[in-house]
């Protein structure tokens, strides 16, 4: 199978892991530096001439060996190496994980990705930022949409941790997607979510809120900028506009005085996790 086309920003990617291993006092080969971090020579080779885009994590133990770090607790984060990966690399992934939703909601992972704040309200299923791989599978169509959707949960890792608030129908609980393991796994993962102190989840009972038309999500920066995503059958609408996004956040507000407390809310989704969906 023919290399992908090789792009300007791979090609320069390519020439400083080529530098840095050629600048090392014994001048290793591309097989010993393969050796080193366990990849065949072929795969070394694609990366410096610019045919391979390799993953972040592969990126910092290349550059742990090519800057000559030796210590197992260091993670590679900062090599020169890593540096390129986050200058050259980094924009590429961002774009192909963008193509890979509707054109008019690919601003908002990105803008979900650095928030300080994320809220989202939800009426039929768990918000994407919160499924398992198991529940994702489910509803999307192949294994790319399911690799960006759990991509999306990075938000997770970063330091400080951004507050992530997600409010649900009863009917979520209800809305049987993929087996019964699978529900009970994800209603499971959205309490050790809540233990973790990961997110704040709540479930709101029926009730009548005035304005409350769609399930919606906003992603809130530090600069003060928000970014709203409101879905609907076949798309959706993304704003930074400030009275759409006042009229969400206003709306939320009303959701959250609405909905039962965590607490509450944790041991409501316990008990029909165990009633509909655990061990008969």
């Amino acid at each position: 199978m023919p290399n992908p086309p090789k792009r300007p920003e791979t090609t320069a990617f390519g020439r400083e892991s080529r530098k840095l291993r050629r600048s090392l006092p014994l001048r290793p080969t591309q097989e010993e530096i393969g050796e080193l971090v366990n990849v065949g020579r072929s795969y070394i080779s694609q990366i410096e001439n610019g045919s391979a885009q390799c993953r972040e994590d592969f990126a910092m133990r290349l550059g742990k060996v090519l800057d000559g770090i030796t210590d197992p607790r260091h993670t590679g984060e900062g090599t020169r190496l890593h540096k390129a990966w986050l200058k050259y690399i980094k924009p590429l992934k961002l774009q192909e994980d963008e193509h890979r939703f509707p054109q008019e909601y690919r601003n908002y992972p990105r803008a979900e990705s650095s928030a300080v704040m994320a809220r989202c309200y939800v009426t039929k299923v768990v918000n994407g930022l919160f499924q398992t791989e198991a529940y994702a599978s489910a509803m999307l169509n192949s294994p790319e949409d399911v690799k960006a959707r759990m991509d999306r949960k990075r938000i997770f890792e970063r330091t400080p941790l951004p507050q992530v608030s997600m409010i649900m129908d009863e009917a979520v609980l209800y809305t049987r997607v993929g087996s019964d393991k699978v529900m009970y796994d994800q209603i499971t993962e959205l309490m050790e979510m809540i233990d973790k102190g990961l997110a704040i989840i709540q479930v709101l009972r029926p009730v009548y809120i005035p304005h409350l038309r769609t399930d919606f999500a906003i992603a809130s920066q530090a600069d003060g900028r928000q970014m709203i995503y409101c879905p609907y059958q076949t798309g959706g609408v993304t704003s930074t506009d400030p009275a759409r996004v006042a009229e969400c956040a206003a709306i939320w507000v009303k959701i959250q005085a609405e909905a039962l407390s965590p607490r509450e809310s944790y041991d409501f989704m316990g008990k029909v996790r165990d009633e509909l969906y655990g061990p008969s």
